[in-house]
C-alpha cells in the first residue's frame, strides 16, 4: 500500500483519518505514489509521518519469518535512529493491523515544517483520545511525538494526567506540558535547535489534543 493509496482511500479517511492525513504529508506526489506505508515504518526514521500516526492509533505490524507470524506494535519496532528491529535477512512485514475509530474516540495529527510541501517535519504529533459516554471526561489518551527520540515517542506523563480527568482547557494544557518530559530532541540545522523545538512541542500537543477532543465529542 503506497502513501497515495492510503491518503485517497475512503476507508482509511473514515476509519483512521489521521493516517490518511499523515500519508498526504510524506515527501512529494511522486514519492507518495511509490513509497509504501510499511516502508515508512521499517526505514525507522523517527520523523516518519505515517509511522507516527500508526503509533498513535496503536497499529501493529504482522511479521513473517518463514516459520510463523507475530504481531508487534509499530512503536516497538525501532532499535535506534534508522535501525529497525526487523531482521531483513529472514523477516518481512506482511500487513499492518490498524484499529478503526470507535464511539467517543477522536484523533488528530499536527505537523510543524518550514514550508507546505517537500519538507521534513521539524516536529509532528499524533494523538488519540477516548472520552466517556457523556463526553466530559477522558478515559485514556495516546500522545505520540517525533522526531524527539530514536522513534515515535509516547508522552506517558501527559497520558497519565489525562486518564480519568475532566475534559477542560486546564487539563489539556497540563497534559501537554507533562508529555514533553519524555521528549529528547537534538539540535539540527534542518529542524531547528533543541531549545526551540522543546518550546514549541507543548503547543503542538495542546492543539492536537484539542482537535481530538472536538472530534470525539462530535462523533
Amino acid at each position: 500500500v503506497t502513501h497515495a493509496q492510503a491518503n485517497r482511500s475512503a476507508l482509511v479517511q473514515t476509519a483512521s483519518p489521521i493516517l490518511a492525513e499523515a500519508c498526504g504529508k510524506v515527501g512529494s506526489l511522486q514519492i507518495r505514489n511509490i513509497a509504501t506505508l510499511v516502508g515508512n515504518v521499517v526505514n525507522a526514521q523517527p520523523a516518519a509521518d505515517a509511522a507516527v500516526a500508526l503509533a498513535a492509533l496503536g497499529a501493529k505490524a504482522v511479521i513473517d519469518d518463514g516459520t510463523g507470524c507475530r504481531e508487534v506494535l509499530v512503536e516497538d519496532m525501532y532499535a535506534d535512529v534508522g535501525k529497525c528491529k526487523l531482521n531483513p535477512t529472514k523477516e518481512i512485514v506482511t500487513s499492518l493491523l490498524v484499529p478503526v475509530l470507535k464511539k467517543r474516540q477522536g484523533s488528530a495529527f499536527v505537523r510543524l515544517d518550514q514550508r507546505k510541501a517537500l519538507a521534513l517535519p521539524m516536529l509532528n504529533v499524533a494523538v488519540l483520545v477516548q472520552l466517556n459516554a457523556d463526553g466530559d471526561r477522558f478515559e485514556w489518551a495516546r500522545i505520540i511525538m517525533a522526531p524527539v527520540g530514536p522513534g515515535p515517542v509516547r508522552g506517558l506523563d501527559g497520558e497519565n494526567l489525562l486518564t480519568g480527568a475532566a475534559v477542560s482547557r486546564e487539563a489539556i494544557l497540563e497534559a501537554a506540558k507533562a508529555a514533553v518530559k519524555q521528549a529528547n530532541p537534538r539540535s539540527s540545522a534542518l529542524r531547528g535547535s533543541r531549545e526551540y523545538r522543546m518550546g514549541v512541542l507543548p503547543v503542538l500537543v495542546k492543539r492536537a489534543l484539542e482537535a481530538a477532543v472536538e472530534q470525539a465529542k462530535n462523533d
